[in-house]
Formats: C-alpha cells, structure tokens, sequence
C-alpha cells in the first residue's frame, strides 16, 4: 500500500473522530504499525495512532477512542482494514511515564509518518527527551513473553489439538483410566508435552495428565476433556493458529527484536532514534520473512536482553519542561488538570 493511500484511509478517521467528538481536539495522528518502520509488505494493513484533548469535564473517561473495521479478533487483518487508536493527553503521559514504547514512539516520529499535529504536539517533542523513562525491567519481561508466546515453545495451541486427535481414536462415553495404558505410552514422547500426575480427591490420590496447565483425573470421561481443550482452543487468535502450523510465528519474534531495538537507543542515546539503519532495516525485514533460522533468532534475542540489562540508565528527567508543559494543559483545562489522577506520572516526575 502506498503512502498516499494510507493518507486517503485516515481521513475517514478524522472525519468520525470530530463528528462523534465534536469537542475534543486531535494533537496527533500518525502512520503506525509496519508501515512506520517501512516494514510493510502488500497484505499490509493500515495503523494509526493518535493523541487528542478531551473537553473539559471528560478527562477521567477511559481515554482512548478506537476505530476498527475488524472486530474478529480470531481474524487476521487484510490490506483493507484499519485500526486506529486515539488516546487523551492524560492516558499518553500516563502511559508514557510507565515506559510504554507505543507512547515514546509517536514521539519521536519521523515527519513523513506525521498525518495531524498541533502546537501542543510541538510543546511535547521540545520537552520528549525528558519526558521518557528509562526503567524498563517489565518492559523486557514482555519482550521475553512476546518471544516465548509466539516462538518455539510448543506448550501451546498444537500439542492440545494433537491429544484431541489422539482421544478420538477411544470412544468418547469412555473414561480416562479405561485407556490410561495408551495415555502412558503417549506420554513417554516428549514432544507431546503430556505430564502423568496424580490429584487427591475424598482423601484418595487419583492419577491425572497435565496438558498446558490444565489437570484431568483419570475418572472423567475423554468428551469432557476433549470438550475443555477445544473450547480453550476456540480462543485461539490467528497468530497462534498460525504458530501450530508452522512452528514459528515470526511476526511476534520481529517485534521483539525490533523493541529491542529501541530499548538500546533509549539507553545510549535517551531517545528513540527513525527510521532505524540500513542494517536495522534489513535484519527486520528478514526475520519478518522468515528467513533466519528459528535457534538463532532466539540466542540473538536472548543476548540482546542480557546486553540491555547490562547497561547504564543514562537518563535524567527535566522537572522544570516537564513542568512547563503540565502548565500549558493545565491552562487549556481551565485548571482541571489534576497530575495527581495519573499515578505513573506522579510517582515518574514526582512534581508535588
């Protein structure tokens, strides 16, 4: 899809953000998802996001204000559906003083990604360098469960529809323990992922198997687990489906890698520096296809989350700008800005 084309599907979105939003104002709005990164393919969809002011006496509403033209979230998005998010001045900040990268993305945007802006946005890139935060420990811990989620690890969605195929071949009126023969010899594969346990019942230790954290005593019937595995399996998005066939889902490995990424530059530089390299560009861009072997695409990561906890946290919050812009919002909102709602900015900037 075409710059100019993702340009012609945001206008729609600022059309309904003003007519459902009549007295809110749009700050931002830019081009988010592959297409920022320019690591979008033709089946790309298009992503956007932004930040508004809400009017006065509306800023302790849920803060975001979201389009979509899915709303199957077992669906994966095609190249003609949108999604967009707006989120209040005071969601950002607050979102922004826990470390969320989406927030310190927009902004540091590259000005071909900029859709709207605004003088309020102006006021937030002279003071975003102090506006950023740099403990990010939790962050890494969702980098490390975004890499295992969509990875190789294959306690997940096939090993469940594998036992479901492997019940079938009993009838279902039967118990557990009328072929729990069969179930031990399963579970002696490793790559079944089946664990052989036991549960204590009426004071009695019945023999249980575990499959993804789930427990069946041998005393219930193969149509009740059978049911249980294919309803946890119903909830299910694409991605996971997709990580059954194939392995790997390379998509969440990518964005992991590219995350981190901007973890690094947050430390060495204390910003978040677009469009990435060349070198960047091209190391994305192959994990993004497929084209890097699984094992050293996980060693990589893994190094480069050790690297990063070894790192200085190099940067210094500015409470005088920081200051100065809460002023600005405090004027718009006819002194109705209360920092003190906002708890990550309060504890972050600890201004009172």
């Amino acid at each position: 899809m075409e710059k100019q084309q993702i340009i012609e599907k945001s206008k729609p979105l600022v059309d309904n953000f003003y007519r459902d939003h009549p007295k809110h104002k749009i700050v931002l709005l830019i081009i988010a998802g592959s297409h920022f990164f320019d690591l979008n393919t033709k089946n790309s969809d298009a992503d956007f996001r932004g930040i508004y002011l809400s009017e006065v006496g509306d800023i302790t509403k849920k803060g975001e204000i979201t389009y979509k033209t899915n709303k199957d979230n077992n669906k994966k998005n095609n190249v003609e559906d949108v999604d967009c998010t707006f989120y209040s001045i005071h969601k950002f900040l607050d979102l922004l003083g826990s470390g969320d990268f989406n927030m310190m993305e927009m902004l540091f945007s590259p000005e071909d990604k900029i859709l709207v802006t605004s003088e309020t946005y102006k006021d937030l890139v002279h003071v975003r360098e102090s506006l950023l935060v740099n403990e990010v420990s939790s962050f890494l811990g969702f980098i490390n469960k975004e890499a295992k989620r969509y990875g190789i690890d294959k306690n997940n969605y096939k090993i469940q529809e594998d036992f479901i195929k492997f019940l079938k071949g009993f009838s279902e009126k039967d118990t557990l323990e009328e072929h729990w023969d069969a179930i031990l010899d399963y579970s002696k594969n490793e790559e079944n992922y089946l664990k052989v346990s036991s549960t204590i019942n009426d004071n009695k230790e019945l023999p249980a198997v575990v499959l993804t954290k789930r427990m069946f005593q041998w005393t219930v019937k193969i149509s009740y687990v059978i049911e249980a595995l294919q309803d946890n399996l119903s909830k299910c998005g694409h991605r996971r489906i997709k990580q059954a066939k194939e392995g790997v889902e390379f998509k969440g490995l990518y964005h992991a890698q590219r995350l981190l990424y901007e973890v690094e530059d947050l430390f060495n530089y204390g910003k978040l520096i677009f469009p990435f390299s060349k070198e960047r560009h091209e190391h994305l861009l192959k994990i993004k296809k497929g084209d890097m072997g699984p094992e050293l695409l996980f060693s990589t990561i893994d190094q480069n989350i050790l690297d990063i906890k070894k790192m200085e946290k190099n940067i210094i919050s500015n409470k005088k700008t920081v200051l100065h812009l809460i002023e600005k919002l405090n004027s718009f909102y006819k002194g109705k800005f209360n920092l003190n709602k906002f708890a990550n900015l309060h504890s972050r900037y600890n201004l009172f």
